[in-house]
């Protein structure tokens, strides 16, 4: 039970379920939201590709800002962490709670692509991705974290495909009514950020999995974990090069002894962090650690959380 309380801890840590986040309290605001007109939401469910003048006026100044913004904010954020993060929102759900000063959670999502990222503002198009809606996934957390309300993952994914109504169904069933739930129709397009609720997911539903794992047990603060962890430390001397036949380092860009020392560490099974600001050669280090690993058959998987690091050992 300890690990399960330390993993479900994590995972309130990672998003936020109070009222300053905009998927629980949604804030409409000139420079962040677009408010499409009755024709371009029926086009835009037809999948068409529309203009931004299609869907709001251009012609005043306070939308025109606010489309740059939109845009602008949405490309950044693709380009960044590789998340596209543009929603059409439809529906706004209220109830009664002492957790959330104003709750105003958008219901259901639908995501929208820019056809032309790099056209001026006038020129630029949206479309729906698809025409299937996800609920607000900050909110059903919100309702069972906070509220502690049960909802069938399983069960709100059959109401997703069969439709809008079936979902407000599912959940306004689930909801008691002392919360006194409301759904009220509307539409709104904003960038609506959650690119950490998939780790939020799984730290929730892969409680066994994850304890499992000794080093992953061992950072949740599991003793036995810790104590094999000790056991298990491999001992790495910083003149290692010194006795390494050339033909058996496979080193691809120039490294220091420092750089040298974490590497052979790390390609003898040990556990480590690398830390330094930056310029310090981290990138190369990796990218030195990517191919001496490569030499000797291994497969590797480089994750960062922006794109730029990625390019950086990439390049």
């Amino acid at each position: 039970m300890l690990l399960e309380e330390r993993y479900r801890q994590w995972a309130d840590e990672l998003v936020d379920l109070s009222g300053r986040n905009d998927l629980i309290s949604f804030r409409q605001t000139k420079t962040s939201t677009l408010l499409p007109s009755e024709e371009a939401i029926e086009r835009l469910f037809k999948e068409e590709s529309l203009l931004l003048s299609d869907l709001i006026d251009l012609e005043t100044a306070e939308d025109r800002k606010a489309a740059s913004g939109v845009i602008k904010d949405a490309i950044e954020l693709e380009e960044q962490f590789g998340i596209e993060v543009l929603k059409l929102v439809s529906g706004f759900a209220s109830w009664k709670t002492d957790k959330v000063a104003s709750p105003n959670a958008p219901f259901l999502l639908y995501s929208l692509v820019i056809d032309n990222p790099g056209a001026s503002l006038a020129k630029v198009r949206l479309k729906l991705i698809s025409t299937e809606s996800e609920v607000n996934p900050v909110f059903i957390l919100h309702l069972k974290r906070r509220l502690n309300i049960d909802i069938d993952e399983e069960a709100l994914e059959e109401a997703e495909i069969e439709g809008a109504e079936t979902v407000q169904k599912l959940i306004t069933e689930k909801c008691p009514a002392e919360i006194g739930l409301k759904i009220k129709p509307g539409f709104s397009i904003k960038n609506m950020r959650y690119q950490k609720l998939p780790m939020v997911k799984d730290l929730i539903s892969a409680v066994d999995s994850l304890s499992a794992n000794t080093l992953i047990a061992a950072l949740a603060g599991d003793n036995d974990s810790r104590s094999s962890l000790k056991r298990d430390i491999a001992e790495t001397r910083q003149n290692e090069p010194d006795y390494v036949p050339p033909e058996n380092e496979f080193l691809v860009l120039d490294a220091d002894s420092s750089q040298e020392w974490a590497i052979n560490s790390a390609l003898k099974g040990q556990n480590l962090v690398i830390e330094g600001p930056p310029g310090t050669g981290k990138s190369q280090t990796i990218a030195n650690l990517i191919a001496s690993y490569m030499a000797v058959g291994k497969n590797v998987l480089f994750v960062a959380e922006k794109r730029a690091a990625i390019d950086a050992v990439k390049k």
